[in-house]
């Protein structure tokens, strides 16, 4: 029998086994290391090695000081051991105050050289995912469905999300609703509302205490698609993984599609590189996957098909 390591017991423990889970909690622990590691935990298939024990030595020196303090009095070593049963021992007696050395290293931990994405996350809001479904009728009229997956970096509260949608076209008032898996109840308050925008904020009960994160959604309705097809993204705080996916039902054929990010001093970039389109039927299904993105972009996917549904 193959015993589990330390590190996988303490997971199922604290009922923080999905990679999804691991990463918001892993997240907290690396602002009080170092605000520059936010955003960097393992991936899914990393997770997997480390927990399943097929890791040979220890992960690198960030991983294990962030894994040190989100399991505070085990070592990274001990966190790699297995274990003789399928229970974690005691965990060790560890002071709740903070030393002042360890005071003084968080103080410090601003002064370490970050990285290209991670150096404005103190202190901020920041998104770990946000999702964009978009799901399109034969005749254009089409459903948006968001998913904020939040972190709160800040020293506040997080109470409200401020958002806005534009469509080409649209049958009155747009309407919005909070979407049934959001982790905190949200309410929508109508700001300010025109043929084909509408701005709006999602309201959050309780809100979010500052090093939590949680999910948040809501649908549009109203919005239709008619000679040009694509979606701007603007990105209002930081990312880590944006995801807009689009199902063009009936559509039969795709002509062109790509995608564009644009950056805070006007460049652009292809975004290709992240752009997967596929067939289910007559359906046309697009999916743009990009990372680490800053406030003031914006991510664009353009897609051409026959104006007459298939």
């Amino acid at each position: 029998m193959t015993h589990p390591v330390r590190l996988k017991v303490l997971l199922r423990e604290r009922h923080w086994q999905t990679h999804r889970t691991f990463l918001a909690e892993y997240d907290k622990a690396a602002r009080k290391v170092d605000p520059s590691l936010v955003g960097k935990g393992p991936s899914r298939a990393q997770l997997h090695r480390w927990t399943s024990g097929e890791v040979k030595g220890l992960p690198y020196p960030d991983h294990c000081r962030v894994l040190e303090k989100m399991f505070p009095g085990w070592t990274a070593e001990q966190l790699f051991e297995r274990v003789d049963d399928d229970q974690a021992p005691p965990m060790p007696e560890v002071s709740p105050t903070p030393t002042p050395t360890e005071t003084s290293s968080q103080a410090e931990a601003g002064d370490v050289q970050p990285d290209r994405w991670g150096a404005e996350l103190s202190g901020n809001i920041i998104e770990l995912s946000m999702r964009c479904d978009i799901d399109i009728d034969p005749d254009g009229w089409s459903r948006v469905t968001y998913q904020h997956e939040l972190l709160n970096l800040s020293d506040r509260p997080l109470t409200r999300l401020a958002r806005e949608v534009w469509f080409e076209n649209t049958r009155e008032l747009l309407s919005i609703d909070p979407a049934p898996d959001s982790e905190r109840r949200v309410m929508i308050q109508r700001i300010h509302d025109t043929a084909n925008l509408a701005k709006f904020a999602c309201q959050m009960s309780p809100p979010l205490p500052p090093g939590e994160s949680a999910i948040i959604g809501y649908r549009v309705e109203g919005g239709q698609f008619l000679a040009d097809h694509y979606w701007r993204q603007s990105i209002p705080r930081h990312v880590r993984h944006l995801t807009i996916s689009v199902r063009h039902r009936g559509a039969g054929k795709l002509l062109r599609c790509w995608a564009i990010e644009e950056h805070p001093d006007g460049s652009e970039n292809s975004a290709d590189a992240g752009l997967v389109w596929d067939y289910e039927g007559d359906d046309v299904v697009i999916t743009l996957n990009r990372d680490h993105l800053r406030p003031n972009q914006a991510v664009t996917v353009r897609w051409d098909v026959p104006h007459e549904p298939a």
